[in-house]
């Protein structure tokens, strides 16, 4: 995830040619793996990548006209097959993820990879997922999960009547985020004891439907162990095969 975060190629060895799977599946399960191939294969896709130009890095007043035009004529593409505008968002990020999916079908310019989208539409998709690539984990940026704990949530339950609260995460990727404020909203409820009685309702939402969809299932894998202490994980997890 961090790799994928940092713009950088994430590839996995094919579970067919594996002798035990595990590793390699489970990187392909969470929708990490860029590039599957077998072992022996690997060395040379990640050579064909390093040999090529990158389009990210550059400051937004460095990057010519071509890669500009480029650049509008895919959003619009996107635009057009998924509904969602990306016009506003950050350039350098959009051409690093371009960049990505470029690197993967080996195309050196963005004029080829603009053709290339056109004669397969279905690539817009990926690249969908690419411009939404999820990066979360339970309690992320720990100081704020400790301010929500220690202040916010406790002065608000002080301040307020009893009965129904609610929270909107936005942009919950797979669900991690809004399963830390159910956890975090659970264990201030213990410890304050209010007399009142509340309740909490999460919303939590985001434009990648396949991360929504993981999100629902609730399930993660045990390197969540990082960041959900021991106890939390006893309490609030139940461990199932893999």
């Amino acid at each position: 995830r961090d790799i994928r975060e940092k713009g950088g190629l994430t590839l996995a060895q094919d579970p067919a040619s594996a002798k035990f799977d595990s590793m390699p599946r489970s990187v392909i399960d969470a929708g990490l793996a860029d590039i599957v191939a077998p072992a022996e294969e690997l060395a040379g896709r990640i050579q064909a990548w390093l040999a090529r130009s990158p389009l990210a890095g550059k400051e937004d007043e460095a990057v010519d006209a071509k890669m500009r035009g480029g650049l509008e004529k895919i959003l619009i593409l996107v635009r057009t097959r998924t509904g969602h505008d990306f016009s506003f968002y950050k350039k350098n990020t959009l051409y690093r993820r371009i960049e990505r999916r470029m690197g993967i079908h080996q195309i050196d310019k963005i004029a080829s990879y603009v053709r290339f989208l056109n004669e397969n539409p279905e690539e817009l998709d990926f690249l969908l997922k690419e411009f939404l690539i999820g990066v979360t984990c339970f309690f992320r940026d720990p100081p704020a999960w400790q301010c929500l704990r220690e202040e916010t949530l406790p002065a608000l339950l002080t301040s307020r009547p009893a009965g129904l609260l609610r929270a909107w995460v936005a942009g919950c990727s797979t669900g991690e985020e809004a399963y830390s404020l159910a956890i975090v909203f659970k264990e201030v409820m213990e410890k304050l004891k209010p007399r009142k009685s509340f309740k909490l309702q999460i919303f939590a939402t985001d434009l990648d439907r396949d991360a929504i969809d993981k999100a629902r299932q609730g399930l993660f894998p045990e390197n969540i162990s990082a960041d959900v202490s021991t106890e939390q994980l006893h309490r609030y997890f139940t461990k199932e095969d893999r």
